[in-house]
């Protein structure tokens, strides 16, 4: 659940907000050419991989213990997001205006659809249902402190985004 202000206080909504964002961000991919396009490119790849690694720490662990099936749940999720990380390792490494690079960006963008949407029903409304509140808002602001003291490095031979530390202050938690 959102607070009144739309600031995500719970870990599910803070992450469906993420899918939200990738959506638009993979859009803003294809829809760019040139210097927009690698800036795009790299924005969602900086997004994508704090997200998962956000996952990875804190919310796949929690849904293998305790979600009815939990264990299988998170493995078919992590086989979608091993091919995903694979396919940003290769994306990185070609033209952004080549026709591989678009035909292998679009493959990626139907995949992350299709996981985002299945994680959404399978692990994130399931954990809603199952996790106490609390809990829930504990391990948003865990996500929350470990992503202002890191922020994902840019893929080999890339340089960080400008958008990507603009994300990574946007997802900071406010204190005024």
């Amino acid at each position: 659940m959102a607070t009144a202000v739309g600031i995500p206080n719970d870990i599910v909504t803070f992450l469906k907000a993420q899918h939200r964002q990738a959506k638009v961000m993979l859009t803003a991919v294809l829809s760019s050419q040139g210097d927009e396009r690698e800036q795009a490119f790299a924005a969602l790849r900086d997004l994508l991989t704090a997200h998962e690694s956000a996952e990875k720490r804190i919310v796949h662990p929690t849904a293998r213990l305790a979600l009815t099936g939990g264990e299988a749940i998170v493995r078919e999720i992590a086989i979608e997001e091993l091919a995903a990380s694979h396919a940003l390792i290769e994306l990185s490494a070609l033209n952004v205006g080549s026709e591989a690079f678009e035909s292998k960006f679009r493959t990626l963008q139907a995949n992350v659809l299709v996981h985002a949407a299945a994680e959404e029903t399978q692990e994130f409304d399931a954990l809603r249902s199952t996790i106490d509140p609390k809990q829930l808002a504990s391990m948003l602001r865990e996500v929350q402190a470990s992503e202002s003291m890191v922020a994902p490095p840019p893929a080999p031979g890339k340089q960080r985004s400008n958008g990507a530390s603009a994300q990574i202050e946007a997802r900071q938690p406010r204190t005024h």
